[in-house]
């Protein structure tokens, strides 16, 4: 069946249905009892019932009219809450937001981050993975996320970024270290250790950048790459671990990456403090109203946190 009204239609019978009174009604939709009463005849022979009982002393709905009235009163909520969610979507408030981050940047600033964006948009559906920077920023390249929160991410054709935030990079030593006793390391000092640092194939800018940092030690071939690893990085690594542990080499990583150190560890500062930067990366084409939002509030939190 194909039906010949409109909205005005429906929006003429539900306020009529709503006040049982056409006057009032016909004021209140800023028109003419006349017109008013066209729409509802109009109404009625389009659908082939009546919907309202009219006296001269009052007007009632009809059985017909009060059970129309219920799916038109539907379809008004409906409307409006298709209005609202549609706007909510296109601001950044609705939706969905795939965010992946490295190991490092979820325990630094991403935290933060995410009890903020909860807290301003929460009807935003966050998904967060944690993958290394290699296969973040790809996944974002790919479609498969939609922000990656990354350390010194190497971006390509199809990918945008911003740099967050700059961390200094410290070194992790054995207790009994002549380094330990040190509260901040100088580089030089570094020189006779062997520099245990993250895989290149895994965080290529994050190795690179740890590598302009220690030249020396790339000259010297004293670098080694973990090979076992996992959410305890060098902790986890047998042979960083024992090497570590026996005073022959140190672990370059941030100081809020071990919030308590393991035992037989400790974290020091390095000077000149070697600065490494976080960064989002997103797609250059197509980037959704949810991504927009995430980028401010995350710009918002690091500009917040480097103040303190």
């Amino acid at each position: 069946m194909t039906v010949r009204f409109d909205m005005r239609h429906l929006r003429a019978f539900a306020v009529t249905a709503e006040q049982l009174h056409f006057t009032r009604a016909a004021n209140t939709l800023h028109m003419t009892q006349q017109s008013l009463s066209t729409q509802i005849r109009q109404l009625e022979n389009e659908l082939g019932v009546e919907l309202f009982i009219r006296t001269t002393r009052k007007v009632e709905l009809t059985a017909a009219g009060a059970k129309f009235y219920e799916y038109v009163r539907d379809i008004f909520a409906r409307l409006d809450a298709a209005v609202e969610d549609t706007r909510r979507i296109a601001s950044g408030e609705r939706g969905r937001l795939r965010i992946g981050y490295t190991p490092t940047v979820g325990k630094g600033v991403l935290p933060e981050i995410m009890v903020e964006v909860h807290q301003r948009l929460p009807d935003l559906h966050v998904v967060t993975v944690e993958g290394w920077t290699r296969d973040v920023t790809s996944a974002v390249a790919e479609g498969r996320l939609d922000v990656g929160v990354a350390r010194c991410a190497v971006l390509t054709p199809a990918l945008e970024g911003i740099t967050l935030m700059h961390e200094p990079l410290g070194a992790v030593v054995g207790v009994g270290s002549p380094l330990a006793n040190l509260d901040v390391i100088p580089v030089e000092e570094l020189l006779g250790y062997l520099l245990i640092t993250l895989p290149r194939d895994l965080s290529p800018g994050f190795y690179d950048r740890v590598i302009a940092s220690f030249p020396m030690h790339a000259a010297e071939g004293r670098v080694h790459e973990l090979q076992q690893l996992g959410h305890d990085t060098f902790f986890g690594d047998t042979f960083a671990h024992a090497e570590i542990l026996a005073g022959n080499a140190f672990f370059v990583t941030f100081e809020r990456h071990y919030p308590r150190m393991f035992e037989g560890f400790v974290w020091r500062p390095v000077s000149p403090p070697p600065l490494v930067g976080t960064d989002l990366v997103f797609s250059r084409e197509g980037r959704s109203p949810s991504v927009d939002s995430f980028l401010e509030i995350a710009t918002e939190v690091a500009k917040r946190r480097q103040r303190t």
